[in-house]
């Protein structure tokens, strides 16, 4: 009988962790599939992991996992990941603050970051996850559709300056 139940718990426990394994698969296959940066860091700030996107946005050429997420944030924005940061470690969600973000090359990328927070049973905070978009080339889009409106009307605005010198030529003529 103690045999039996044996391995009946072994086959049970065979089996949960068979689906264990598939469950993470499966998460891992969708965070390193996502098309948005995915973090998810320590309560100290660490970067505890983080997918391929986030490390091909920021043209790193090592894993940026035990280094501070902050290290990433251009100055100027610092401040306001700062407020975000002290809001997750008190377990609130955030969504759609704008940031900046340093690549290796020097230059930034602009991003759009929303956060969440995993808690033990206690309510601590056990793990911060962050999701950042990058919006770079979407504001530059933006940025020349804008100018190319102003060009419009400004060639609109001559249009009808050269239209108002004819008219003041004609009635002059007559």
């Amino acid at each position: 009988e103690i045999l039996t139940r044996l391995l009946v718990s072994g086959s049970r426990n065979r089996l949960l962790y068979k689906r264990l394994l598939e469950s993470e698969e499966e998460y891992r296959d969708l965070v390193e599939n996502a098309s948005d940066m995915v973090i998810v860091m320590y309560r100290d700030g660490i970067i505890r992991d983080c997918n391929k996107v986030f490390i091909e946005c920021l043209l790193l050429e090592t894993d940026p996992c035990g280094l501070y997420m902050s290290s990433f944030i251009t100055e100027d924005k610092l401040e306001a990941y700062n407020e975000v940061w002290q809001k997750l470690l008190l377990g609130e969600e955030v969504r759609n603050i704008d940031l900046s973000l340093i690549k290796s090359d020097g230059t930034s990328i602009i991003a759009e970051l929303s956060g969440n927070v995993r808690t033990l049973p206690d309510g601590q905070v056990s793990k911060i996850r962050l999701y950042l978009r990058d919006l770079t080339e979407r504001i530059e889009v933006e940025r020349r559709q804008r100018e190319l409106e102003l060009e419009l009307n400004l060639m609109q605005e001559r249009q009808l300056a050269q239209v108002g010198l004819y008219v003041t030529g004609i009635a002059h003529n007559l």
